[in-house]
């Protein structure tokens, strides 16, 4: 044991009263960092675990004393280049530590109950411990506090006062450690003697009378071997299987134990693997779902249990899986006890160590039989769901095409009669009405003596030519010669003229890209419909203005006709519909083609038709 050796070395140095000294602050920075800050705060992270466990108040005590002194030596190191600055921190938080020392070495002869919530009482223990180190600094650098060391003249009676104090609290508590009788005997052992040199240390420090004199250096090298022996003390309570009643092993097996009740008590097939892929483990559930025991499928020996068809593959998502170490997922047949086949569906998760470390994999596989039969079901369900939908979507098809046609020669019936009837005006009533007139000139011939019957011929006459002008002003409304030429420019530039001329609204005709149309129908019905807006531009939008556009969209035509007058609310058309603008949307809509109209009041109104040219135009209508 050293201490008998350090202490006969420091009496002959202090008798002999050696002035000899050596100042080097590098040195004493790298002894204190190593053997004091290091160690110190190695055996409080220790003490501060098994109190955080325990949470008895002997060990925060020591953890705290531990803690203080490491910080001290750390901070008085940092501390400006004063020798006295410099001792009085270390020397304060000597004291501080002591004091920690001795109140944990007496708790530890008489236990107290454990502490509830130990985290924050250590928490708030570590905290106060280093303010108070703080203050002390602050202190000492301010020049707060008296001074501890007269160059030359060695320590002040304060410094020799708190030296003694503090070396004989550390030197009792070493006693009183070293008659503890508790779980790691070891460990106190080899603290009581690193508290045992801390204390022969100090006491060097206490009597030298330079800074840097050999007696100075000798107190600090006790301190410094006291410190190694703390990471002895340290090492010895690592090796020791049960640190601080932690109890590793009993606790490792006792942690496998629970899993292993866990996982026989899961209705779901669980099992472990190496990190080659080997199985190591499987529950209650597997072995009675494949009929099998552990050594029966430890290793790869499981693979006979997938189907022949599936195992290629599964075998090589799970190797892949094993190299890259990823999670595997994969779904198998595989043999049930009774010889049935049933879907599993495999989940595994790596395990790794706290070093990260690939320990292999843990997982599950949950029979999936009953979804796969449901998901086989619903498949077919949606086949032949589809297969009847797409039947029907041809039929209705086909009916959409018929009525399509349907509208277009209803629209052709509709202009064949109103042909009909303007011929009738044309050629017959105006004939008849011209022939009427021409009688009537004759008469007008006999009755010049009669200037009554004059002036009865004269108003015949007018009646008579006033019916010519309406019959042929209808022969053109109902059937005009521009419809047939099949081109829509024409025939909107001719409706915007005769819309001026009967109502006095002037209609501005944009007509973008080809517009000829491939049927007379389509021509005949969109004349129609912008002739019905027109008109109800005419009725209700009180303007002068209105403008017409149609625009080729690949093989649909599209026409507007918009106006900027009173405009109303669109909802309010399903409520008072006219008949000329619900006639209108259904043959758009049988034709397949929309209309849309978009309408606020005070702000005009603008009616929008889209319908195809041609019975392949269909769908390009619908989408526009």
């Amino acid at each position: 044991m050293p201490i008998p050796l350090i202490l006969t070395a420091m009496a002959v140095l202090w008798a002999g009263d050696v002035r000899a000294s050596h100042e080097s602050p590098q040195v004493w920075v790298v002894l204190n960092f190593l053997f004091c800050t290091l160690a110190s705060m190695f055996i409080a992270y220790l003490i501060a675990r098994s109190f955080v466990v325990r949470g008895t108040p002997e060990l925060l005590m020591l953890a705290c004393g531990v803690f203080i002194w490491g910080a001290a030596g750390c901070v008085g190191a940092a501390a400006p280049a004063d020798a006295n600055i410099q001792i009085t921190i270390h020397n304060t938080g000597v004291w501080l530590s002591a004091l920690c020392y001795l109140a944990g070495a007496v708790l530890s002869w008489r236990p107290k109950p454990a502490m509830r919530t130990a985290g924050l009482w250590l928490a708030a223990a570590y905290t106060l411990a280093l303010g108070i180190l703080g203050l002390a600094a602050l202190s000492a650098v301010g020049h707060w506090t008296p001074a501890f060391v007269i160059q030359g003249r060695g320590g002040t009676p304060l410094r020799q006062f708190m030296l003694i104090s503090a070396t004989a609290m550390i030197g009792l508590a070493a006693a009183l450690l070293a008659k503890v009788r508790g779980p790691l005997p070891r460990f106190t052992h080899w603290f009581a003697l690193a508290l045992a040199l801390l204390a022969t240390g100090l006491l060097g420090g206490m009597i030298q009378s330079s800074y840097g004199s050999l007696l100075g250096w000798t107190a600090r090298g006790a301190q410094s071997l006291g410190g190694a022996y703390m990471v002895v003390a340290a090492v010895v309570c690592v090796r020791e299987s049960r640190v601080w009643g932690l109890q590793l092993e009993a606790a490792l097996r006792e942690s496998e134990e629970r899993f292993r009740i866990m996982a026989d008590g899961s209705p779901i097939i669980i099992w472990v693997t190496d990190a080659e892929g080997g199985v190591q483990f499987v529950n209650r559930t597997y072995r009675e779902f494949f009929g099998v025991t552990c050594e029966h499928v430890q290793g790869r020996r499981w693979q006979p249990l997938i189907h022949p068809d599936d195992a290629e593959a599964y075998m090589e998502e799970f190797l892949q899986s094993v190299r890259q170490r990823k999670p595997f997922k994969a779904e198998a047949r595989a043999r049930r006890a009774d010889g049935q086949w049933r879907w599993i569906a495999s989940h595994a998760e790596p395990r790794l160590s706290r070093t990260g470390e690939f320990l292999g994999y843990i997982g599950a596989s949950p029979d999936i039989t009953e979804r796969k039969q449901a998901e086989e079901a619903l498949r077919a369900l949606n086949t032949t769901l589809e297969s009847k939908v797409a039947q029907r979507t041809k039929e209705l098809q086909h009916r959409a095409g018929q009525l399509q046609k349907l509208t277009l020669e209803l629209s052709q019936a509709e202009d064949r009669e109103r042909r009909r009837i303007a011929a009738i005006l044309h050629e017959d009533l105006q004939q008849q009405i011209t022939g009427a007139r021409f009688h009537l000139t004759l008469l007008r011939n006999r009755a010049k003596r009669s200037p009554a019957q004059q002036m009865m011929v004269d108003k015949i006459d007018d009646m008579l030519r006033e019916a010519v002008e309406k019959s042929r002003s209808l022969s053109h409304d109902l059937s005009p010669a521009v419809l047939h030429m099949n081109d829509l420019t024409e025939v909107l530039r001719w409706l915007a003229h005769h819309v001026w001329e009967k109502h006095g609204l002037t209609v501005h005709v944009h007509v973008l890209g080809e517009a000829t149309l491939q049927s007379e129908a389509l021509a005949i019905f969109l004349f129609r419909a912008a002739q019905e807006m027109l008109f109800n531009v005419v009725k209700h939008a009180r303007v002068h203005e209105a403008g017409i556009r149609a625009r080729r969209m690949g093989r649909c035509m599209g026409l507007s006709v918009s106006d900027r007058g009173r405009g109303f609310d669109p909802q309010e058309l399903k409520e008072t519909p006219g008949l000329g603008l619900l006639s209108i949307r259904e043959r758009v809509e049988l034709l397949g083609g929309r209309m849309k109209i978009r309408s606020s009041k005070g702000r005009g109104t603008t009616f929008h038709i889209v319908v195809p040219d041609g019975g392949r135009a269909r769908e390009e209508a619908k989408s526009a």
